[in-house]
């Protein structure tokens, strides 16, 4: 049952997520990241690899670190 009501909650915020317009997939990995989900499942969800998702995440923390 735990693994139904995560896979519900990561289907709810995916439709969140990607209802807004998207530049690129780095867009929708940190928006879909920025609610929780796992790179490992945003991997799943864009049918990447997760090694590419967890390179923009990490990306995208060290442009926060910065000020940028």
């Amino acid at each position: 049952m735990k693994e139904t009501v995560q896979a519900i909650n990561d289907l709810t915020r995916v439709v969140i997520a990607l209802s807004g317009k998207f530049e690129s997939r780095a867009d929708a990995i940190r928006k879909l990241s920025d609610l929780g989900i796992p790179p490992t499942r945003i991997a799943a969800i864009l049918a990447m690899e997760p090694k590419d998702v967890t390179s923009v995440i990490s990306k995208a923390k060290k442009t926060k670190t910065n000020g940028k």
